[in-house]
């Protein structure tokens, strides 16, 4: 049971660390799941959406659910 548990902080900590990764991290702050990152993650995360990045919000939107893998990328086919 514990392990289960376990197994699923890590995959929230990998979907929290990619959101951030792509500018979202306002809305893992907006959420409460900003106590996920690490220490040091919490401090390089770019809270305002206003981040460097380069890339529009649909092309960091398809990047972060194709990093997440197929069952979000099936989330992201629902939504076109």
């Amino acid at each position: 049971m514990i392990g289960k548990h376990i197994r699923h902080l890590k995959r929230y900590r990998e979907i929290v660390s990619v959101l951030v990764k792509y500018g979202f991290g306002y809305l893992v702050k907006d959420v409460g799941l900003f106590h996920l990152l690490s220490l040091p993650k919490q401090i390089a995360a770019d809270l305002s959406g206003n981040g460097k990045e380069q890339r529009s919000l649909g092309q960091r939107i398809r990047l972060m659910l194709e990093e997440l893998g197929p069952t979000f990328i099936k989330l992201g086919h629902c939504s076109a």
